[in-house]
């Protein structure tokens, strides 16, 4: 006898197939794949940017590193510029001092006196000369402490002597005072 089974069949469950779980795993590393290689020429076209700045900026520091040292020559050539100006102004500040002294000494040099040795240290001043009489000696002694400028003081004899020049009496003298330049 032939049996007939009128109830559906139980329908059983597929096992899945390996195609389509393997397509989505290559699928899956193709875009990682792509992603990193983007990524990689990304940072490539970086690093190459990068390298093209440093070398720029390493040109540039060797043109402002020479800029830098003729900077650095001028200062030194001003420094040096301002000493030398700074001696010439303090020669010429000296300078003033003596010559005014000196025409002073000449102004006030009374007739029948000559000298023959001036020397000024720091503030004191050495007249050493000759005379025909001591009056004038005296006289010249007095013009100086008296001097309109008030530049000498303190005008003191150090010595007199007679002495002869070409069978001529002469008193040979000198005198010190303090000075103000």
């Amino acid at each position: 006898m032939i049996r007939i089974n009128l109830l559906p069949r139980a329908e059983r469950p597929r096992a899945p197939t390996s195609v389509r779980g393997g397509f989505f795993v290559v699928l899956g590393l193709v875009v990682i794949l792509a992603v990193i290689g983007a990524v990689w020429i990304n940072l490539s076209a970086r690093i190459s940017e990068l390298n093209k700045e440093i070398n720029l900026m390493r040109a540039e520091l060797v043109k402002y590193q020479t800029v830098s040292q003729e900077v650095e020559r001028f200062k030194a050539n001003k420094r040096s510029l301002e000493e030398k100006l700074a001696s010439i102004d303090r020669l010429k500040a000296g300078q003033v001092g003596p010559v005014h002294m000196l025409d002073e000494v000449s102004r006030l040099l009374p007739r029948g006196i000559w000298l023959t040795f001036l020397t000024n240290t720091s503030s004191r001043l050495i007249l050493q000369g000759y005379s025909f009489t001591n009056f004038a000696i005296a006289d010249f002694m007095t013009q100086l402490a008296k001097a309109p400028s008030g530049r000498f003081s303190d005008v003191d004899l150090t010595f007199s002597e007679r002495a002869t020049i070409g069978k001529v009496p002469v008193e040979k003298f000198e005198i010190t005072c303090t000075v103000k330049l």
